[in-house]
């Protein structure tokens, strides 16, 4: 028996991994991710 959600074939709903980043987040993160970062891992304050 088929599932009724899969009828016509089956639906790709996966954005586990390749979510696209709206583009007013990524504006405000960019600073974060180039060049403010540090090694949270890390003994000292910046991290």
């Amino acid at each position: 028996m088929i599932h009724p959600g899969l009828v016509g074939g089956p639906v790709f709903l996966d954005y586990n991994a390749t979510t696209p980043v709206d583009p007013r987040v990524l504006e405000v993160a960019l600073p974060y991710l180039s060049t403010h970062f540090g090694n949270p891992s890390s003994a000292h304050t910046y991290a």
